[in-house]
């Protein structure tokens, strides 16, 4: 196990409709050029999700909208992830799981994964830790991995 300690300052944040989560904690990291960024989770009106899976064998994240009809509500279930660095520019690393809000359907599942863009309906509020150090994202190439991992200041390999 790598450890490296780390300190955060918390900061509400709330979306608009229309806007992306990923886009907009990916821009927040840039402009603030903090070390990262930890979503702890959030409240929200969904309109859609567009979730992606890592193939290892393929190398490549395979997608899997979540977008019903109409104005059909999708609501989270739970969300938590992180805004790191690959390649000096910001990646959004988040899970998340996410149900139908509309009373027939009972919370049905509608998928999880990693989450590739998700674009706020009525609202989308949140709250994410801001921390200093830097984390990095580089390819773990032993053959069980074969995914980009966090890398802390002082790891071998890490700039």
């Amino acid at each position: 196990m790598q450890i490296s300690t780390v300190s955060l300052r918390n900061v509400a944040f709330r979306l608009t409709s229309g806007e992306d989560l990923n886009t907009q904690l990916e821009a927040y990291l840039q402009k603030l050029g903090a070390g990262f960024l930890w979503l702890y989770g959030l409240q929200a009106q969904i309109t859609s999700a567009t979730l992606r899976f890592w193939d290892v064998k393929a190398q490549v994240y395979k997608k899997h909208i979540i977008q019903p009809p109409g104005h059909s509500r999708i609501e989270p279930g739970a969300i938590s992830g992180n805004v790191t660095w690959v390649n000096g520019k910001p990646f959004a690393h988040i899970h998340g799981a996410f149900f139908s809000a509309e009373p027939a359907e009972q919370g049905k599942l509608l998928g999880g994964g990693h989450i590739c863009e998700l674009v706020a309906g009525r609202t989308l509020e949140g709250l994410i830790g801001i921390g200093d150090t830097k984390i990095t994202r580089v390819l773990d190439e032993h053959p069980d991995c074969q995914v980009k991992t966090w890398r802390f200041p002082g790891d071998v390999g890490n700039p």
